[in-house]
């Protein structure tokens, strides 16, 4: 049993949970009550790229919320995204798809934004 606070506007309140090893976030937080990313776009555009030409993209910058870490599904062969939110690669097949990128913090609540990408 761990004890711990959460500070909605002004108040104080004592929040005691059966939590095993989570920890607590900044001001005292638990992370059960952490926000969940947003998705605060724009979407991400349709991309196009070219075969064996390299490509880098931010998509940190289109999500808010604290301590994200990103990863993606169904990003072209070659390609893939960091934990800070950059998709980098050379595209190795032509070919057509969607790819998703999904923006989690630590308390495990996602968000994300799907597009379709082709490589010429």
């Amino acid at each position: 049993m761990r004890q711990g606070f959460y500070r909605p506007g002004r108040s104080v309140q004592r929040v005691t949970a059966n939590f095993g090893n989570r920890a607590f976030i900044r001001g005292g937080r638990p992370l059960w009550l952490a926000n969940p990313p947003e998705f605060i776009g724009p979407d991400i555009p349709d991309q196009s790229w070219l075969m064996g030409t390299p490509v880098a993209y931010d998509v940190a910058g289109l999500f808010s919320g604290e301590n994200l870490t990103f990863h993606s599904d169904g990003l072209p062969i070659g390609l893939s995204c960091t934990p800070e939110g950059n998709v980098s690669g050379v595209p190795a097949y032509t070919g057509t798809g969607f790819a998703t990128i999904i923006a989690t913090n630590l308390a495990g609540r996602a968000e994300s934004n799907k597009f379709a990408w082709t490589v010429a």
